[in-house]
């Protein structure tokens, strides 16, 4: 991984890495009034170019005032969900190593909002997860934009 420094002096800072399996993330050290970011978005995708269009879609509405951690498996998006505390989460539902299905469960538990986005069908996903937010692939940048603002603009729970 590398780090830049996004202008001289702004304290803004992104972490990069395109690798399979590897967590891309966008960091505001400072945000607008000097403080750290508290949006923490996590993204679940295991197909590359799936991955960049939610990221390039999320980043653009949000910028730098957010923490994008985008991972492609089961394992990883647990220890993701788990490490931080996330504003809001977007799962694929079949990625590398099997079904998000566990880390929607504990996302539900913890209260932090989320959407399956997924070429799955709605019937898929098992009856405790059935009133979540679900994104049917292909999707609109625009509903991803839409449930991510709304997400964030939740209070806090836990």
């Amino acid at each position: 991984m590398k780090s830049w420094d996004w202008g001289a002096g702004t304290g803004t800072w992104a972490t990069l890495c395109r690798c399979p399996g590897m967590i891309f993330s966008v960091h505001s050290v400072e945000g607008e009034a000097g403080l750290m970011t508290d949006i923490r978005i996590l993204i679940v995708e295991d197909d590359p170019f799936i991955a960049m269009d939610i990221e390039s879609a999320v980043a653009e509405q949000f910028g730098a005032a957010a923490e994008l951690i985008v991972v492609d498996s089961v394992s990883q998006a647990k220890r993701a969900a788990t490490a931080a505390e996330l504003s809001c989460a977007l799962l694929d539902i079949d990625v590398v190593g099997g079904k998000t299905f566990d880390v929607a469960a504990e996302l539900l538990n913890k209260g932090t909002p989320f959407a399956f986005v997924s070429g799955s069908t709605p019937s898929e996903v098992p009856e405790p997860l059935r009133n979540v937010r679900f994104l049917r692939k292909p999707f609109s940048t625009r509903d991803i934009t839409s449930f991510v603002t709304a997400a964030v603009a939740q209070p806090a729970k836990g």
